[in-house]
Order: structure tokens, then C-alpha cells, then sequence
């Protein structure tokens, strides 16, 4: 069971997660791994289980800001959400919409729109 702690994520609460399965126990395993994306109040943090005793905190990295209320699904392997940049007065100077795309063992992320 992959556990990580409350300090981890500046102790706020989990709103939302996606969880893109491994194919282990599929008929045929294509070698997709876990992967893991939790959003802990407005931060994105991902984990991925690169073998199957893989429970350690080096997996799990903060991806990013997430200003959505959920994620947008495309499928299993795929995503966008939406990140917000604010200046000192916390007003929305520019929002990217954000693409995920999850490979094999690793993700990516690009911009595909911006305001």
C-alpha cells in the first residue's frame, strides 16, 4: 500500500484522484505501470509504482498547480486541467490549459492553451 505523510502535502486535505492501473494482470501486459495523480487543495502531486514492492516516497513528486474542480478525462491515459497564475493582488493574470499524457512508466504534460 503506498502511504505518504500529511507534511508531505502541507497538510491539506485530499479533493480529488486519478489512478491510471498497471497491466500486470492483464492477459497481455503491455509493462504500463501505476500511476498515481492526487490534487491535496490546489497542488497536483503524482506517484508511480515502478515494480510491485514499490511503496517508497521518492516516487512521489508535486507536479504542479491545479485550479480545476475535476479532472478532465480524456481515458485512462490521458487528461487536461486548467492552472491559474495570479499577480501580487491575487488576480488571474493568464490560465494554461494543461494536457497529460501517461506512457508506459512516465507522463508528460504540455501546454495546449493559453489566456
Amino acid at each position: 500500500m503506498f502511504q505518504y505523510k500529511s507534511e508531505d502535502v502541507n497538510h491539506k486535505p485530499l479533493s480529488n484522484i486519478h489512478a491510471r492501473g498497471s497491466s500486470r494482470k492483464e492477459a497481455v501486459d503491455t509493462n504500463n505501470k501505476l500511476i498515481i495523480f492526487l490534487c491535496h487543495d490546489k497542488n497536483l502531486y503524482s506517484w508511480v509504482q515502478l515494480h510491485e514492492d514499490s511503496h517508497n516516497e521518492e516516487a512521489f513528486r508535486f507536479v504542479g498547480k491545479f485550479h480545476s474542480k475535476e479532472f478532465m478525462l480524456i481515458d485512462d491515459s490521458r487528461f487536461v486541467y486548467l492552472e491559474n497564475f495570479y499577480d501580487k493582488n491575487k488576480n488571474i493574470v493568464k490560465q494554461e490549459i494543461k494536457y497529460v499524457q501517461i506512457n508506459f512508466s512516465t507522463y508528460s504534460i504540455m501546454n495546449i492553451h493559453q489566456e
